[in-house]
């Protein structure tokens, strides 16, 4: 009796012993698969970073010394200086998306435009823009390009770079993720209202970057044909070809200053 019940007692020890053992294979493969997907989530930390390029731009229209046509309530003269901010990340486009697939997994590049995150040595480093990689039917962040060579390996779940690979990639360098704004400083314009007798009449208008609707200053200003062909306020001059109640037929001479 003694020794069945001793023989009892180490058979459930070892049966708890076995179920400790199953539990930490469980804690495991549980927290391999979290780290797995925390790879496939986690963005890869950039090194080269998007650049941005200001200039001033300054328009005055019509160009100097050349005929021009304005018809009745349009402008015959204006100039608008502003400045312009581009950015852009160098990258690459895929023009022809490419795929593979085996008993266990499919790796796919989509054709689409990639900005390079970090370059290391012989290898730069992809994230998408337009474009889309997955890896074993995950969307991955990252992939990988032979500087020598041009294959490209797709990232796998802990981040290595063996499996989703292609030698025959179709693709160009490129600007991508560009965007580009621009600020108005100043703006001025000159505008045809017409002609009484051999007087012609015109609006002079100011505008600011607070308002671009509305002017800041307006006023009208008339000259007399009679007087003289040539037309001038402030630093704007012109001649007069030809004048009616229709359109304005004349010449730059110089443009307003800003």
């Amino acid at each position: 009796m003694l020794t069945w019940l001793v023989s009892n007692i180490i058979h459930q020890m070892s049966m708890i012993r076995g179920l400790e053992l199953l539990m930490k294979k469980t804690h495991l493969l549980i927290l391999s698969a979290v780290l797995a997907v925390s790879a496939c989530t986690q963005p890869l930390r950039g090194t080269v970073a998007p650049t941005s390029k200001t200039e001033s731009v300054d328009i005055a229209t019509p160009e100097i010394g050349v005929i021009a046509e304005a018809p009745l309530g349009e402008l015959i003269s204006e100039r608008k200086k502003y400045t312009t901010t581009t950015s852009s990340a160098k990258g690459i486009r895929v023009l022809e998306g490419v795929s593979k697939t085996n008993i266990a997994a499919r790796w796919s590049i989509e054709a689409g435009t990639y900005y390079e995150a970090k370059r290391d040595g012989n290898f730069a480093y992809y994230t998408a823009d337009t474009g889309k990689m997955t890896s074993q039917s995950f969307s991955m962040d990252n992939m990988r390009r032979n500087l020598k060579t041009n294959e490209f390996c797709i990232a796998d779940g802990v981040g290595q770079y063996y499996a989703g690979c292609f030698s025959q990639v179709n693709f160009q360098e490129e600007d991508v993720q560009k965007s580009a704004s621009s600020t108005i400083g100043s703006k001025v314009s000159l505008m045809y209202l017409g002609k009484s007798g051999n007087v012609l009449k015109f609006s002079y208008r100011e505008f600011t970057a607070d308002n671009l609707a509305k002017p800041a200053f307006t006023t009208e200003v008339t000259y007399d044909l009679d007087e003289s062909n040539i037309i001038g306020y402030k630093s704007f001059k012109a001649e007069i070809i030809e004048a009616t109640n229709s359109y304005l037929k004349y010449k730059v001479i110089s443009h307003f200053d800003l």
